[in-house]
């Protein structure tokens, strides 16, 4: 209001002086003008009037005026003014007050101009409000500080600058309120870290010698300063030593002088912080040695009063070697990242719901699904079967109540097969102590499963076999059981023992390599390798760090590495047998699983590798063991083979004999022979010799498979033919009809061709015989190949077939179900010989047309090794 008083003032008296002057005029010349002349004056009149009124309409409500009054700078003012704005009268009730007001106080404008300014106070904290309102006005403005309540209650301190205004002839305030609580917990901080650090200065000032002891015996860097140029005056043991510099170098120069400074602009910060806070705390600064090696240090600054001047004691904490430990841990931290990401085994991690929290890229290859597929579900959310689910919630729960590991095992259903798993579970520890997520490490086991199967079918068969086949041998049968069973409870324990101690890189009894490709692909030097690694071939980690992969293999697998790297390169893993050296010169045979990836841009190979000793050695027991059994079951029916031997060679000897007494006989009764007779005589002599050498023969194909055969890669179809062409005559004499069903491509087999066609020749012999001793009419032979796990040749045919209770002895030499004269009961046998030789099966069925079905199961030739790496 002051502002546009006195111009206000100055027009009213300026317009009333104008009055004056025409009122003046017009009485002097009241006489000598004509009442035209007095109606001319009559605006000017009006005017005087009203300029009067509204100098007694001011003079007494000057303050309505100056509500109604328009002033926009005050509205701008008021709306966007940073601080707290309050206009209030003396009875302390509130005139105006800005947005920033409301918006701090909460209060509305309505339940503002409701209050009084006091109302805002907390009495508590500021009791003396009404000698403050006395200084407001003595002062005419005064600054204090006090506490004011928000309409939540809270409170927070307040600076206010409050001083008294006229408006006419009333008095108000005017008070700028700024919220000062950051301000408040800087000053408070800054006061207790000054009391803090006046505190030890105190306490180290407090002696001398006191004082000088704990400088230069302080494992940090210390020194005095000067404030004024920064000149060192002292400085202790620590920084002699970790700087490089004896004490006459540095006493009287400046850091900047001896280049102890990387960034200058570390120096500027320092001056700046001392300028505006004055300390410096924990400032993290980069220096030089005398040495010019860089280190990494954290800097504190106090000001003190040393020897009557302002001086500068500043702290340096060394930490070089903290950054470089950073450094490598986050390097570990990456490796152990793509570790993970790469490593053939599965890894999750649960939490306390179940759920999924984490799992690694295996699990795609290992279930088909993606690995964000699992995370935040539970088993059961992934279409486990509820029997697992149940298997895998009892085994997580009793891991997070127990807190101690668990080891299960459990299948996952594909589509087309069943993997079997084994799983670890770990229990990982909040800070607290307690299971906050458990740890899970899945190995595919399902090869083993089936070996371990396959393994236990093939003992069962050898058991009964040999207690079929003698009595006699009960007892060494039943020693030889009880080593086999000791031999698999051996191979459980060291199974056991292995999935206990397993665990991921260091925690696994696996040794693990990781070793890099050169630009010519070869191999590099070891990069990192696990406490398993240098257990077992006996050398540091550093000292294998330094060698090549070729200095750990055998020379006999050194030769190896230049083919088993391009397998790797073309089929990114490997999975293959090798010989490895100790560093005392030891051989180890060992089991590898490599894989190729790629790490920070590298190419790399991570292999897995195992032990396999005692496999090599539990392996050759075990043919020993089979060779064993088969020459005890060679000799159990040694008997029945003289037998048939002697039966089968009496015969053709007793034709032989009888012709021969003919012959004879009749050469001595008439003196002559016919020559007709001779001929057939000579003729039925020339079959019989013929039936012994067949019988001798097959004999010796009997013998001749106890031997292992070289074995390679042969195509059943092409075998199938070429004994079809060879029974082709025999076939069409019999009146058979032949159907094949082959399919093509067939992989190959692993084998030998003239065996193979000698099975299917005798199958078709067999076949053939049972047809021609049946009634059917319309005789027929079908023969089929397809592959699946195996390869399969099934032969079946339309006659009689075979009894169930003979089916068991229809491979045993000697047996057969033909009369006498039609067969001495080998051929069969025979072909057991040769498919067993070949690591296959055969089996018989009776079919849906009441014949007989044979089907021989192959294994699929798999020598990538053999031909590729030379194994």
């Amino acid at each position: 209001m002051s502002r546009f008083k006195f111009p206000l003032i100055y027009m009213i008296v300026f317009l009333l002086l104008i009055a004056g002057i025409m009122l003046t005029d017009l009485l002097n010349y009241h006489s000598q003008q004509n009442n035209i002349m007095i109606n001319s004056y009559y605006p000017i009149i009006i005017l005087l009037i009203v300029t009067f009124i509204s100098l007694i309409i001011y003079l007494v409500f000057p303050e309505q005026i100056y509500k109604f009054y328009p002033l926009s700078m005050k509205n701008v003012l008021l709306k966007y003014a940073n601080d707290i704005l309050f206009l209030f009268d003396c009875d302390f009730n509130f005139i105006e007050i800005n947005d920033k007001a409301i918006k701090t106080y909460g209060y509305s404008h309505k339940e503002f101009l409701k209050m009084k300014f006091h109302d805002l106070i907390d009495h508590n904290k500021c009791p003396q409000f009404n000698e403050i309102c006395k200084k407001i006005d003595s002062y005419h403005g005064y600054i204090y500080e006090t506490v004011h309540q928000r309409k939540d209650g809270s409170t927070f301190p307040v600076e206010i600058s409050s001083r008294p205004i006229i408006a006419g002839r009333k008095k108000y305030y005017h008070s700028i309120i700024r919220d000062i609580t950051v301000r408040k917990q800087v000053e408070d901080q800054l006061r207790q870290a000054n009391l803090d650090l006046n505190t030890k200065i105190k306490e180290l000032l407090h002696s001398e010698e006191k004082f000088n002891k704990a400088f230069h015996a302080s494992p940090v860097i210390m020194s005095i300063s000067t404030l004024k140029d920064g000149r060192y005056m002292e400085i202790n043991d620590s920084f002699v030593r970790l700087h490089g510099y004896s004490r006459e170098e540095i006493i009287g120069r400046t850091a900047l002088e001896i280049g102890a400074w990387n960034d200058p602009c570390d120096r500027d910060i320092v001056a700046q912080l001392l300028n505006e806070q004055g300390y410096v705390k924990n400032l993290e600064v980069n220096y030089f040695t005398k040495a010019r090696e860089l280190h990494t240090g954290l800097l504190s600054i106090e000001l003190i009063n040393f020897g009557g001047e302002q001086c500068l004691i500043a702290i340096m904490h060394d930490i070089t070697d903290l950054k470089r430990t950073e450094k490598q841990l986050q390097q570990s931290k990456q490796e152990l990242t793509t570790l993970l990401e790469n490593i053939p085994d599965i890894i999750s991690r649960f939490d306390r719901n179940l759920r999924y929290l984490y799992v690694n890229p295996a699990v795609t290859q290992a279930t088909g699904l993606h690995q964000n597929c699992f995370i935040g579900k539970t088993n059961r959310d992934l279409d486990m079967p509820e029997e697992q689910v149940h298997i895998w919630n009892r085994a997580l729960e009793k891991v997070f109540m127990t807190g101690k590991n668990h080891i299960i095992e459990f299948y996952y259903q594909l589509a087309d097969k069943q993997k079997h798993f084994e799983s670890r579970l770990i229990p990982e520890n909040s800070p607290q102590g307690e299971v906050e997520s458990v740890l899970v490490i899945c190995r595919n086991i399902t090869m083993r499963k089936e070996m371990e199967h396959r393994l236990t079918t093939y003992q069962e068969q050898l058991e009964n076999m040999v207690y079929k086949r003698t009595l006699a041998l009960k007892k060494s049968n039943e020693q030889l059981k009880q080593e086999i069973i000791e031999r698999l409870q051996a191979e459980t324990a060291l199974q056991q023992s292995e999935r206990k101690y397993r665990a991921l890189f260091n925690n696994t009894n696996d040794a693990i390599l990781l070793h890099g490709i050169s630009g010519n692909n070869s191999f590099e030097s070891i990069i990192e390798v696990n406490d398993a690694v240098c257990r077992r071939l006996g050398y540091t980690r550093e000292e294998l760090t330094q060698l090549s992969l070729a200095d750990i293999y055998a020379p006999e697998s050194r030769r190896l590495l230049p083919n088993i790297l391009n397998i790797i390169l073309n089929r990114k893993h490997l999975t293959f047998e090798v010989i490895h050296i100790t560093k005392t010169g030891q051989k180890i045979p060992v089991e590898a699983a490599s894989h190729l990836f790629t790490l920070n841009g590298k190419k790399v190979i991570l292999s897995v590798i195992r032990d396999i000793t005692e496999r090599k050695r539990a392996e050759a027991e075990l043919q020993e063991a089979r060779q064993q059994a088969e020459r005890l079951q060679t000799m159990a029916s040694l008997a029945t083979m003289t037998a048939g031997i002697a039966h089968e060679i009496n015969q053709p000897l007793n034709s032989l004999k009888i012709m021969v007494d003919g012959l004879l006989f009749w050469h001595d009764r008439n003196g002559t022979l016919d020559e007709n007779e001779l001929i057939d005589g000579l003729k039925n002599i020339s079959a019989q010799a013929d039936r012994i050498s067949l019988i001798i023969r097959r004999m010796k194909a009997l013998v001749r498979h106890e031997s292992p055969p070289n074995l390679y890669p042969c195509n059943l179809n092409s075998a199938v033919e070429k004994a079809i062409v060879t029974m082709h005559a025999q076939l069409l004499a019999s009146n058979i009809k032949l159907r094949n069903i082959l399919q093509n491509p067939l992989p190959p087999l692993s084998g030998e061709n003239f065996g193979l066609e000698e099975v299917i020749v005798i199958l078709l012999v067999n076949a053939i015989q049972a047809l021609n001793n049946s009634r059917q009419i319309d005789k027929e032979i079908l023969i089929t190949t397809r592959s699946e796990r195996y390869i399969i040749l099934e032969i079946s045919d339309n006659g009689s077939g075979v009894p169930t209770d003979l089916q068991e002895k229809i491979f045993e030499p000697f047996f057969t179900t033909k009369e006498v004269g039609q067969g001495m009961g080998l051929g069969l046998s025979i072909a057991h010989t040769i498919i067993t030789s070949f690591h296959g099966q055969i089996s018989l069925r009776t079919n849906e047309k009441g014949g007989t079905t044979f089907q021989l199961d192959f294994p699929v030739y798999n020598n990538d090794l053999i031909e590729e790496v030379g194994l």
